[in-house]
């Protein structure tokens, strides 16, 4: 079984404890998202699972516990959202400097093969227009260089719910050119 880890929500960047819970138990409840009373346990032990994928913005909290991950056995690798937006549009996560230090470190510790650089998701705007992306992904690029083997985009999926929030931030949002 492959545990896809954080696709709701960043795992790595907040809930650290509650994550190595649930490795020391075992196990983990999964709820399901239409009908909440339905879940079910999930085996969580290095026997059980394949591999961990976790999709993050921010690893740094999850750092000091991957030698304890590697030590039972485990299995993962990182999909890392990088770019380089306002606060604004991405609260809640470090500095680009910062960001970028992680990377780095989490590069050395699990090796190019298993850290996967997402430039996600492409805003196009005023501010950001596509000489603003090329721009941005050619410094990002130069700054990861030899800590990641692969990069993956995607342009912003238009939602009524998300449009209406990055309107608020981003009035000129409009489709990739």
């Amino acid at each position: 079984m492959i545990i896809s880890a954080s696709r709701r929500t960043d795992i790595p960047a907040f809930y650290v404890p509650w994550f190595l819970n649930r490795i020391r138990a075992g196990y983990f409840i999964s709820v399901n998202p239409y009908n909440y009373k339905q879940r079910k346990p999930v085996p969580l032990t290095p026997q059980g699972v394949t591999a961990i994928v976790f999709w993050t913005k921010n690893p740094g909290p999850l750092l000091p516990s991957l030698t304890y991950l590697d030590d039972l056995g485990y299995n993962y690798y990182f999909q890392f959202t990088l770019n380089h937006y306002p606060r604004l549009i991405e609260p809640g996560v470090p500095p680009l400097a910062e960001r970028i230090a992680t990377f780095r470190k989490l590069g050395d510790h699990v090796g190019p093969h298993r850290l996967v650089w997402r430039y996600d998701p492409l805003l196009f705007s005023k501010e950001y227009s596509p000489e603003y992306h090329l721009a941005v992904f050619r410094a990002l690029s130069k700054a990861l260089a030899g800590a990641t083997l692969r990069c993956t985009f995607s342009f912003l999926n238009h939602y009524r719910q998300s449009d209406r929030r990055l309107a608020k931030v981003v009035p000129t949002l409009m489709s990739p050119p």
